[in-house]
């Protein structure tokens, strides 16, 4: 159902216009009766009008929302790329931010480094809050109904047999990031990769996003790990500080990340 939507979207890429169920159906890999259900649907969500007159349907301004918050993300972006460059001068790893979207993460900028032993996710790819690093720093700074209602809903796969399972666990684990100032994936995620990730903070003291290096359990082993941990405890902060300072961007990302 979901790709009968995007697909009945872009339809209506084509045509300035309003089109008719028979001018939609035809640019859709799936049936007609697909397409009237998922225009229903967009319809009562606001997305899609529908003529009474005609019966044709036409786009509302609604969509607009997605292109505000492309904006919302680029800007959140823009703003902490200095620092994800120094982070990956300084240590020669793979630097990713991500921000908070629903009962995920999403990664919005992605630092590859020269020597890097593995192919970082790609930008705009989700992942869970459970089993990375990201989503762990997300969620130490989340109101924890918030979190239990996230876990309730999108459950606690095990995505490798590191992987935290169990909600007191993880909370207890929620615990610990707050304590340390950053939070540890030890493989959870995929079998030889190992992150930490620091919170970025807005005034209300939530998190609305998160700076992770990601590297093998060789080169996050012995002494190069609290090196790497007080690093990323002190850009923490110092982003969080500085975000809360920063009104203007604090109210933007408030909005939606």
């Amino acid at each position: 159902m979901a790709a009968a939507a995007i697909e009945t979207l872009e339809s209506f890429k084509c045509s300035s216009e309003a089109l008719s169920l028979r001018e939609i159906a035809p640019d859709a890999s799936v049936s007609k009766p697909t397409v009237f259900r998922v225009l229903h649907t967009l319809t009562d969500l606001g997305y899609v009008n529908r003529d009474i007159d005609s019966g044709k349907y036409s786009l509302t301004l609604k969509v607009l929302e997605f292109a505000k918050y492309v904006s919302r993300a680029n800007t959140f972006r823009l703003w902490a790329l200095p620092y994800m460059r120094r982070l990956m001068k300084q240590f020669d790893m793979i630097v990713n931010l991500a921000i908070k979207e629903g009962g995920s993460i999403t990664y919005v900028e992605i630092i590859t480094s020269a020597t890097s032993q593995h192919v970082p996710p790609r930008v705009g790819a989700t992942a869970m809050w459970h089993s990375t690093a990201l989503g762990k720093a997300i969620a130490s700074y989340t109101p924890e109904t918030d979190v239990m209602a996230t876990l309730d809903r999108t459950g606690m796969p095990s995505e490798t047999r590191n992987t935290i399972v169990s909600k007191r666990a993880y909370m207890e684990e929620l615990k610990r990031v707050r304590k340390q100032g950053f939070a540890e994936d030890n493989e959870e995620h995929k079998l030889g990769i190992c992150c930490m990730a620091t919170p970025i903070r807005e005034a209300s003291g939530k998190a609305v996003g998160a700076i992770s290096v990601t590297s093998t359990p060789a080169q996050l082993s012995g002494l190069r790990k609290p090196e790497v941990g007080e690093a990323l405890r002190a850009l923490g902060q110092d982003l969080s500080l500085r975000l809360a300072g920063n009104l203007a961007l604090t109210r933007l990302v408030g909005r939606r990340l």
